[in-house]
């Protein structure tokens, strides 16, 4: 499923679900996204204050983002 093809509506719909189902999951855990802007900021914004979300690749270009994985894995 791409979100970028779906409407705003049907974004927040995805995103309460994901989120709702995380947030039962791991209740008072911190959150580690490693998605895109256009998957990150409607999980953001359904989390709210129910959790801390932390985005260690946010703002990096696709490369960069594989290049800090291919890193991690050397190590």
């Amino acid at each position: 499923m791409a979100l970028t093809l779906l409407d705003r509506n049907e974004r927040r719909w995805w995103a309460r679900q994901v989120a709702g189902r995380v947030l039962a999951l791991h209740p008072g855990a911190v959150i580690e996204l490693h998605a895109g802007k256009d998957y990150a900021a409607p999980l953001v914004a359904e989390i709210g204050t129910r959790a801390l979300v932390e985005q260690p690749l946010e703002g990096l270009t696709v490369g960069r983002r594989l290049a800090w994985y291919r890193l991690r894995r050397a190590a």
